[in-house]
Formats: C-alpha cells, sequence, structure tokens
C-alpha cells in the first residue's frame, strides 16, 4: 500500500498498523460528523495510526467550516 502524500506525518513503514475509517456523508447538522470528529481526534491522539477520512459535499457552510477547524487542530 502506498501513502504518499494521503495521511502527513504517517510513516510509510508502519503502513500495515494504520487503522483508516471513512465516514461517507455530506457536512450537514442531521448527521454531525463534528461529535464523530470530536471523539476520534482523542483516539488519534493516543495513537496517530488511527485515521478519520470524511469525504462528502460541503452541504452546510457554517458547519464546514467548524469541522475544518476541529480537523486542523
Amino acid at each position: 500500500m502506498c501513502v504518499s502524500g494521503f495521511a502527513p506525518g504517517v510513516r510509510t513503514d508502519c503502513v500495515d498498523e494504520l487503522c483508516v475509517f471513512l465516514l461517507v456523508c455530506g457536512l450537514r447538522r442531521v448527521k454531525d460528523p463534528l461529535y464523530l470528529a470530536e471523539v476520534f481526534s482523542e483516539w488519534h491522539s493516543e495513537n496517530h495510526l488511527n485515521i478519520l477520512i470524511i469525504i462528502g459535499p460541503k452541504v452546510d457552510p457554517a458547519l464546514t467550516t467548524k469541522v475544518e477547524a476541529v480537523v486542523k487542530r
């Protein structure tokens, strides 16, 4: 598996230990991805090989801004 450019800061020699979770959803409050992102960030801080990927359209611009801020920190 090649992760070059996929997850900055993840060493490629640990690829077999990666736990990648994919959340497919539109960024809107009905299925609030912020809750999952905040809970997941605690798990990620314990093990940086746990990665959450959120993919989907930016339906709610205000929520999108909040989600991007959570992801950046």
